[in-house]
C-alpha cells in the first residue's frame, strides 16, 4: 500500500509534508489497534496504550523528525514465567534531506527524499523503535519472582565441601578483604 493510500485510509503514522510550511509542527496520536498487522509479528506480538508524538522541523533543505513513543508491552518473565506489563519510552531523531540523488550513508537516522515527495510514512520507524525497546532480559520484579529466585538460586544453597579436598583448602585460607 502506498503512503497516499495509507493517508487516505486515516493511518496517523503517514504525514503529509508537501503542504507544510517551514517551521515546527507537532503531531500526537495513538497507534491504531491493527498497527502490527502491517509488520512481521516474529518479535513483537502485542502492544498496548501506545502514544506517539512527532515533532517536525521543516526547512528548505530538510525535515528533522523527532519521534517520542510511550507504550506498554505484555511480556513473559524469563525467570518465573509469569505475565507482566513493561512500560517503555523511546526517542529517535531522523533527518530527511531533500535530495534527488540517493547517497549511501552509514548513518541510520539519515534519509534522502525527493523535494516532490508528498508524504512521510513513519510506520517502519515506529515499528523499529518499538522492537528495539523490548528488553533483552525480561524480569517482572514481583515478590513472587524474587522468592522464586531465592528458592532456586545457587547462592541460597549451603556449600558442601568434599572431605577429600579439606586438607587442600586448609593450605589456601580465604583472603579477608
Amino acid at each position: 500500500m502506498t503512503p497516499y493510500q495509507k493517508f487516505r485510509k486515516g493511518y496517523k503514522e503517514v504525514i503529509e509534508i508537501n503542504r507544510l510550511n517551514e517551521g515546527k509542527h507537532i503531531y500526537r496520536f495513538d497507534l491504531r489497534d491493527n498497527f502490527l498487522d502491517d509488520f512481521s509479528r516474529d518479535y513483537l506480538q502485542e502492544i498496548q496504550n501506545t502514544k506517539v508524538e512527532v515533532q517536525l522541523n521543516k526547512t528548505s533543505s530538510m525535515i528533522e523528525a523527532t519521534i517520542k513513543i510511550t507504550s506498554q508491552f505484555p511480556l513473559k518473565c524469563d525467570r518465573c514465567t509469569s505475565d507482566y506489563i513493561e512500560d517503555i519510552n523511546a526517542n529517535e531523531k531522523i533527518i530527511y534531506y531533500f535530495e534527488e540523488k540517493k547517497y549511501d550513508t552509514s548513518d541510520t537516522n539519515l534519509r534522502f527524499i525527493s523535494k516532490n515527495e508528498d508524504f512521510i510514512d513513519l510506520g517502519q520507524e515506529i515499528y523499529d523503535m518499538l522492537c528495539l525497546s523490548v528488553p533483552i532480559k525480561k524480569e517482572c520484579k514481583s515478590d513472587t519472582c524474587e522468592t522464586f529466585i531465592e528458592k532456586y538460586s545457587l547462592k541460597s544453597r549451603p556449600k558442601k565441601t568434599d572431605e577429600r579436598f579439606k586438607e587442600l583448602l586448609d593450605l589456601f585460607p580465604p583472603e579477608n578483604k
